[in-house]
């Protein structure tokens, strides 16, 4: 009898998850399911079976991210969306679905076992993209289109020299050196293509960590001479140049200026322009940040150095303790009268207290050698962020003057070309941009 397809409910969770008497897991795959659902609470679980329903979209799977195998075949998922989360994935089967390419899977560095057998896989192009599953061990891709192709199992052994298994069969050596002889320009060409890809990726993620360190020496938005594009950008006077005669104040910017500075080593009468103002300012900032780097370590060590240093010490001190308790109980064994007994044990418990006495003494003077070393932090620190205040408003001072006297030129000329223009002496054609900084 045809049953209704269902989204995973509740009822159907807690029947799944039951245990038998003999306390093993039970699966029941064909449960006619059409939608993942209800599945965020269990976190912990991996593995997970959906084999045999009526699946058509991969999702509600985002938070599952200790799974280790999952099995979504037999159902009717037509792309593979929705695993990136699932970064511990080591065994996934999406045999018998209707995927078509398999160009956006995820890069699980973890995955040994890939079934998409079954499939709509119709370029054997597609299995360069398996390339990026270094642990990749066992591949299943029978029964798709491109299977039609001879040299199927000789294009797969070239483009996947870690694999192990094909088709449940064991890989030969042999013909997999005669795939990589046969296809060694293109393998080439592939490899070349990754290698090109890799250094995007580095110069990336070099050009991100570099960001992070701008941003926390905050000075981003300074290099490169940004701070002297940003004058041009967003701005309706960006079209100004565009004005004959314009062009020659242009290019005598950025204009020249005496800057005197002693805190970033800058000669007191060194003439720079905007752009070095905002390079030296950059460059400060980095110092800047190396230096309160410098003091954040320079504290945590010496704040580990007290604490060790004072360890050592109370260390020292409960071991002679120990030694001293250890020959005063043996002594006490041997001792007969009640009154010697009583004696010993009041100074027993005169050396406990004296102990508690001199540890207590060696935490208050922990406790202030800390105060002192945090107090002192504070101070270079603060010493250090104001300095690092004082030296951006000293650079965005001059950089200001800098930019005021440009356009001061450049009003001065435009106001001069309106004039010549109204006499008729030049003639000129506006366009939109122009003729609306004009009319301001």
């Amino acid at each position: 009898m045809f049953k209704e397809p269902s989204v995973i409910s509740d009822d159907m969770l807690k029947e799944a998850t039951k245990l038998p008497e003999n306390g093993q897991q039970t699966y029941e795959d064909v449960k006619n399911i059409l939608r993942i659902d209800f599945l965020w609470e269990f976190k912990n679980i991996t593995k997970l079976q959906l084999n045999n329903n009526h699946i058509e979209k991969i999702e509600g799977l985002d938070h599952l991210v200790n799974l280790l195998w999952l099995d979504l075949s037999f159902n009717e998922i037509t792309s593979i969306t929705g695993l990136s989360n699932l970064v511990k994935l080591q065994d996934l089967s999406l045999h018998k679905n209707n995927i078509s390419s398999i160009s956006n899977l995820h890069a699980f560095e973890k995955l040994q076992v890939f079934s998409i057998g079954g499939n709509k896989l119709s370029e054997l192009n597609e299995i360069i993209h398996l390339r990026k599953f270094p642990e990749l061990r066992v591949l299943n891709v029978e029964n798709n289109p491109f299977c039609s192709n001879e040299d199927t199992e000789g294009f797969i052994l070239a483009f996947l020299p870690k694999l192990v298994y094909l088709d449940y069969g064991l890989c030969d050596e042999l013909k997999r050196s005669n795939a990589i002889e046969k296809y060694h320009l293109k393998l080439r060409e592939v490899q070349s293509q990754e290698e090109s890809a890799q250094k995007k990726a580095e110069l990336e993620e070099e050009a991100k960590r570099l960001q992070e360190k701008y941003k926390e020496a905050f000075i981003d938005g300074l290099e490169d001479g940004k701070l002297f594009v940003s004058v041009f950008t967003d701005s309706a006077d960006n079209v100004l140049p565009q004005l004959p005669g314009c062009s020659t104040i242009v290019e005598r910017y950025p204009l020249k200026y005496t800057f005197n500075h002693n805190q970033c080593l800058i000669d007191a009468s060194l003439i720079v322009s905007i752009i070095a103002i905002s390079e030296e300012l950059f460059n400060c900032g980095i110092r800047e940040r190396d230096e309160r780097d410098a003091e954040v370590e320079n504290v945590i060590y010496s704040l580990s150095e007290a604490k060790a240093g004072i360890k050592e010490n109370c260390l020292r001190l409960i071991e002679d303790f120990q030694t001293n308790k250890n020959a005063r109980f043996e002594k006490l064994a041997r001792l007969e009268d009640a009154r010697e007994v009583q004696t010993s044990l009041e100074e027993y418990r005169k050396e406990i207290n004296n102990l508690w006495n001199k540890l207590m003494g060696f935490e208050v003077s922990l406790m202030d050698q800390m105060d002192d070393i945090i107090k002192e932090f504070e101070t270079t620190m603060n010493d250090l962020v104001d300095r690092f205040i004082q030296n951006v408003e000293d650079y965005m001072g001059t950089c200001r003057d800098a930019e005021l006297h440009y356009y001061e030129q450049m009003s001065e000329h435009c106001f001069q070309l309106l004039e010549r223009i109204a006499k008729n002496e030049v003639r000129l054609s506006l366009n939109e941009d122009l003729f609306e900084v004009n009319e301001v």
